[in-house]
């Protein structure tokens, strides 16, 4: 300041303290008025909602879904699986995927077909899953076979022996393969166990899941995006990111955006982290929760992903340090503790959030930044089609593959052709 007059460095001191005084004031009226603010936010961002639906309503989304003959794919022939003695090839249905497979589902999968469910029940039924039903269906994802199947087939009456009607109900309400194929998988998960069920509603319904896999793996490989859907690829440039993360005035979607944005994406792993000071990670492996550690920079262990069995227990360095403050805010912000889940519930941070108020707590905040709906799967096409536009080199692919706990044959399959 050697070249000011005394004039100038008074009057650049005293905008200084004005400043200060502004921000103060600022944060006092935060701080006073923080329902006010809260419910002002809330209306405004529901009227921006309510008026971006109504806009959409108004113009007809073109999805092209997969012509599917019923009756066809019903006559499939079943599984080669042997040869007679005189050498002829012979069939066999197709088994249960429960008979198969060696280890019990995780608690999260059983949680999400529980969801699921409870979706299917209410587009039958016009009623909620109830307590006791939902009681015999997590007895039957755990394979127990001492379930009520008079009492399921009886509130869930929409599986029965005549399984036509209810496959076109739900194509004619769920017109993406891809929704449509993950209701169908609910139909095939009870079926399987039902012993009192016409065997051929279960092999006409997998035989359905499979041939629905199949087309939309055909699908991915050509990499293209439906046009209605293109706006939903972001751009994760950090000067970008960061500039978006500032629009955000509440610290949990701040924390939620960069936990999206300034790491490769998972997909709903944050949901069971939780944070922790111990550093060793073989203290660390449970067959639940993930664990962030408060070292610096941070770590996040994932212990309860999609892919685990395949990939075991992963241990990451969070070496974004815009992203280790905004976790830093955040955990203080919300006076968080050892052992409590970073997207606790309010009145119990040790309990873990749903899966249904997560995904719409994600989408909510990519809302408020884009105004359109963008989903996980939506941001995890962003990052590898951001990644594979810069030509990268193989190391740089496989290192974000291992990140979002997919294979490099996936992750080919999540990049969208833009131009």
């Amino acid at each position: 300041m050697s070249g000011l007059t005394a004039e100038e460095i008074v009057f650049l001191e005293k905008m200084e303290k004005n400043k200060q005084k502004h921000r103060e004031a600022q944060a006092k009226y935060r701080t006073t008025k923080k329902d006010v603010i809260k419910e002002y936010n809330k209306k405004y961002y529901d009227e921006q909602r309510e008026k971006l639906s109504s806009i959409l309503s108004k113009q007809p989304k073109v999805v092209i879904s997969t012509p599917i003959n019923i009756q066809q794919i019903a006559a499939s022939p079943p599984k080669i699986d042997r040869r007679t003695r005189r050498g002829k090839k012979a069939t066999e249905d197709i088994r249960p995927f429960y008979e198969t497979r060696k280890e019990p589902l995780e608690y999260s999968t059983i949680d999400d077909y529980l969801s699921k469910a409870d979706i299917l029940q209410r587009f039958f039924t016009k009623k909620s899953t109830s307590p006791i039903l939902k009681a015999e269906l997590r007895k039957l994802y755990n394979d127990n076979k001492n379930i009520d199947e008079e009492l399921i087939l009886s509130e869930m009456s929409y599986i029965n022996n005549d399984i036509e009607p209810t496959i076109k109900r739900l194509r004619e309400h769920y017109k993406n393969d891809n929704t449509f194929k993950s209701y169908i998988n609910i139909l095939v998960g009870v079926s399987s166990h039902l012993k009192t069920l016409n065997k051929s509603v279960y092999q006409t319904l997998t035989k359905l899941n499979i041939f629905l896999n199949q087309k939309i793996q055909e699908k991915r490989k050509h990499n293209t995006i439906e046009e209605a859907d293109r706006e939903k690829i972001i751009d994760l440039d950090k000067t970008t990111i960061l500039s978006n993360l500032y629009q955000l005035k509440n610290m949990k979607d701040k924390l939620i955006y960069g936990l999206y944005c300034l790491f490769p994406a998972r997909r709903e792993e944050w949901r069971f982290t939780k944070l922790t000071n111990e550093t060793d990670e073989e203290k660390l492996k449970h067959p639940v929760n993930n664990y962030l550690i408060l070292s610096n920079p941070k770590r996040i262990i994932f212990n309860n992903y999609k892919t685990y069995k395949t990939y075991g227990q992963q241990d990451f360095i969070i070496d974004d340090k815009d992203l280790n403050d905004i976790i830093d805010d955040y955990i203080s912000s919300n006076k968080l503790k050892i052992n409590d889940y970073i997207f606790g519930l309010d009145k119990d941070k040790r309990q873990v959030i749903a899966q249904p108020n997560f995904s719409r707590l994600i989408s909510n905040v990519f809302f408020k930044i884009y105004n359109i709906p963008v989903s996980i799967r939506f941001i995890r096409m962003s990052w590898v089609s951001s990644l594979l536009n810069r030509n990268p080199s193989i190391i740089q692919m496989e290192k974000l593959a291992n990140y979002m706990a997919h294979s490099k044959d996936e992750q080919g399959k999540y990049k969208k052709i833009l131009n």
